[in-house]
């Protein structure tokens, strides 16, 4: 079994890595655009270390990335993984690489963080999308369903509102709901 996480030590900072993923995963956001707005699929799965301490249930959808594997076959791989949902006939200009960044000083695993426009596969939008899970208990009954643009303002993720925020600084599509988030907020 692989070592999850190890603390790391180097000129008096510490710090988190992640060896089972050779420090690196991917973050992603689906969206679609349907009845004149804007529309995230984010999941839903059980993490007992967040239980009873955010108001959020929804997450955005996050793996590590594989050896000898691509970032974007990653992005494929998990789609499918946490919501069942296959994107292998999207045209790779609906699939958005929006940047890489470090969670934060601690840890040095690199997030490459994805959005997806799915708009064209015409999904149900009041369907939960039962995920495959990756055999862990924690994956077992995830699945993803989608928020509208209101209830993605209240999301606590913040790999999601990173992706957003790239979304919106790289004005891909979504320049009119970084509007609304920003009076939703203020």
């Amino acid at each position: 079994m692989h070592k999850f996480l190890e603390i790391i030590k180097k000129d008096g900072m510490e710090g988190v890595s992640e060896p089972w993923c050779d420090n690196e995963g991917v973050a992603i956001l689906p969206f679609v655009f349907q009845h004149n707005q804007y529309w995230f699929l984010l999941i839903n799965e059980k993490n007992p270390l967040f239980e009873n301490k955010l108001e959020t249930k929804y997450w955005t959808l996050t793996g590590g990335c594989k050896k000898q594997q691509t970032v974007l076959k990653t992005v494929m791989d998990e789609l499918v993984e946490e919501t069942g949902i296959d994107i292998t006939s999207l045209h790779k200009e609906n699939i958005y690489a929006v940047g890489k960044y470090y969670a934060n000083k601690t840890s040095i695993k690199l997030w490459h963080l994805y959005a997806i426009d799915i708009s064209s596969l015409n999904l149900d939008l009041k369907e939960t999308y039962l995920g495959l899970g990756d055999n862990t208990d924690y994956e077992r009954g995830i699945s993803g369903s989608f928020v509208n643009e209101k209830e993605f303002a209240t999301v606590n993720d913040t790999l999601a509102l990173a992706i957003y925020a790239k979304l919106c600084l790289n004005k891909i599509r979504l320049f009119s709901l970084y509007v609304l988030f920003l009076n939703f907020i203020t």
